[in-house]
């Protein structure tokens, strides 16, 4: 997991040319009114969703998720969200692996997760061997519209 802004992303992660192509949407792309929905960058290997919701009042058991095609690129338009963060191999498995939307879900001992806040303008790149838990309210749910760019990921390990 790598938390960033647009402007020091670069200093701080191994820009891959997938990433680099996600980011390059960003930049183009940078304003809060884009409609809700997908946007196709690079086909099936790299993709935008573009979501509004509110935050989830979820700090005592927050529920985990993980992915094994795809790196989260997930950047916040306007609001603020807490974001939590764990090895994957502290990830309890709540539900089988969903390979039709590349998800697993479960959750993660208090004591081996991180949490981070994200304002708008910042975003977090977390990796297949990442488990997170995205969305969390701060004190109080708060409206929050972000972009997640998806992008595939090319060493896929079947063991997440």
């Amino acid at each position: 997991m790598i938390a960033a802004t647009l402007e020091n992303i670069v200093h701080q992660a191994l820009i891959t040319p997938r990433i680099e192509k996600a980011l390059e949407f960003l930049r183009q792309l940078q304003r809060t009114d884009i409609a809700d929905g997908r946007y196709e960058i690079d086909g099936t290997e790299i993709f935008a969703i573009v979501q509004s919701y509110e935050t989830k009042p979820d700090k005592e058991h927050p529920k985990f998720e993980a992915h094994r095609k795809y790196i989260d690129l997930q950047y916040i338009l306007s609001g603020k969200e807490r974001f939590g963060w764990a090895p994957i191999a502290k990830l309890e498995s709540t539900t089988s692996y969903q390979p039709e939307k590349d998800i697993l879900y479960g959750t993660v001992a208090a004591e081996d997760a991180g949490f981070v806040t994200l304002s708008a303008g910042e975003m977090i790149l977390v990796y297949p061997w990442d488990a997170h838990a995205p969305g969390l309210a701060l004190e109080t749910p708060t409206p929050v519209r972000k972009m997640v760019i998806k992008i595939q990921h090319l060493n896929i390990d079947p063991k997440v």
